[in-house]
């Protein structure tokens, strides 16, 4: 069997490297950035939604191993997803990130991005994980709001 944090390093490394979604997406599309000034790490999050489903997710921007590797990981896991999950998904990341004993048990029900769990342990790196989850929040926020959306 293989390791866990094995799967989740080579989790990240791959996303980091190839980040199969990194790219720009055609308007119409909403877009939210996130800088962070410690590090440099830089990251915009565009979507198109569609009938209150995120149909397209990307990013573009620089940064970490870890900061890309989130990126990449929530245009994957939001794809397909309402708003209103896609909103859910990031404050369960927040919460586990801000466990005060950090641990990786409760990540397993987020599927691969059970290996941003690396990030619990080293509260140092919590903002390179939540750096692109702010940038979908603040897309979000924009979304027009006569939209058929439930943020909550």
């Amino acid at each position: 069997m293989t390791n866990p944090g094995t799967l989740y390093q080579q989790i990240i490394l791959r996303h980091s490297r190839e980040s199969p979604h990194e790219r720009r997406i055609a308007p119409p599309r909403v877009e939210g950035s996130g800088n962070n000034p410690r590090c440099g790490d830089v990251v915009q999050v565009a979507i198109r939604v569609e009938g209150g489903v995120i149909s397209e997710a990307g990013f573009t921007g620089e940064g970490c191993a870890l900061s890309r590797a989130s990126a990449s990981l929530l245009c994957e896991a939001i794809q397909g997803q309402s708003v209103a999950a896609a909103l859910r998904l990031a404050a369960e990341l927040r919460v586990l990130l801000s466990r005060s004993e950090p641990s990786t048990q409760g990540w397993e029900s987020l599927g691969r991005l059970a290996a941003l769990s690396a990030a619990a342990d080293f509260p140092a790196r919590h903002r390179c994980v939540t750096l692109a989850w702010s940038a979908l929040e603040e897309a979000i926020r924009a979304l027009p709001s006569g939209l058929d959306v439930d943020r909550q």
